[in-house]
Formats: C-alpha cells, structure tokens, sequence
C-alpha cells in the first residue's frame, strides 16, 4: 500500500474548499486548470487534467484528486487497470505504484458515497534525449500492451506527460482513460 488515509482525506478536503473559495478553479476554456495558490505546508501541485489534479504531500506520495467529488470513475478505473495489466507489462516498462482510498466529502456523503483519491508513487525523470522522439517509441509500445484484444481496458491518454523514463526504465504515471 502507498500513500495514507489522513493524506488522502486532508488534500481531497482542501481542494474542494479550495475550488469552493475561488483559489483553485476548473478552467473550461482550457480543459485544464489554474495553478492553486495558498497551498498547504509541505504540499506540492504537480499538474491537473480532465478530471483531476496532482499534488505531492509531505510523505512524497502523489495523491490525484478529482473535480467532481461525485465522479469517481476515473480514479477507480485507474486502479483496475493497474491491477489488472500489473503482470503483463514487458521488460523495461512499468506503472507507479498505486492505491485508492475512498474518503468522506459532505456532497458524496448526502448520497451515501465517498469520494476517490489515487496515490501513486512519485517518479522523477531522467530522460536525457529528445522526449517527443523516444515518446513515439513508448506510447506505441505501451499502447499495444493497454489496447490488445487480450483484455478489457482502452487507455486513450497516452502522451508524454503521463508516464517517465528512469534509468532505462518507462514508468506510466497515469492510467486513466
């Protein structure tokens, strides 16, 4: 298991008051969203997407939080692609370690339901060469893998930012759809 339950909690919480307050919003126009500003001690925003944002807590574990506490499909699909496709990955390429904790949201709640948020391990790059260049030859490797006919999961979201390369090794930092 990695990351925690009190992280988990603590971050998802914030940003919802966050986004509530006007500090950290979702910018349609952009698909993406504006940098937070007021940040918690020993918390780091690494990046959002569609769905959710990144921020690195103060144990150095990742936890993605989605926009919609009522909309958890993308985190738990995440995982179930992470447990499913974890033996089949080929020499060479890997996930980052993940888990998902379901945590208390007053909206989610009201229905009977929890909110998701992944924690994933955090990975630094090193890729030395041209990233868009080599990442042709890893999404396309990856690709194969994710999207065969051999299971059930089709991850569109494959592009540079979403995985790493440390020493040799690719790591997908992000399966989602």
């Amino acid at each position: 298991m990695i990351g925690s339950q009190e992280h988990a909690q603590f971050i998802h919480l914030w940003a919802q008051q966050a986004m509530d307050t006007g500090d950290f919003h979702w910018n349609y126009a952009r698909r993406g969203i504006s940098h937070p500003s007021n940040l918690p001690k020993g918390w780091v925003y690494t990046g959002g997407g569609s769905d959710r944002s990144a921020f690195v807590g103060p144990d150095g574990v990742v936890y993605k939080v989605c926009f919609d506490p009522l909309d958890n499909a993308q985190s738990a699909a995440e995982i179930d692609r992470f447990n499913a496709l974890n033996g089949e990955w080929p020499e060479g390429i890997r996930p980052a370690e993940m888990d998902i904790f379901y945590v208390y949201d007053p909206d989610a709640d009201r229905i009977g339901d929890r909110a998701a948020v992944v924690a994933a391990e955090w990975v630094e790059d090193d890729l030395d060469v041209d990233r868009e260049v080599k990442a042709r030859y890893w999404i396309s490797k990856i690709w194969q893998i994710c999207n065969n006919s051999t299971n059930d999961f089709y991850i569109s979201d494959l592009h540079t930012e979403n995985f790493k390369v440390v020493n040799g090794e690719v790591v997908i930092i992000d399966l989602g759809v």
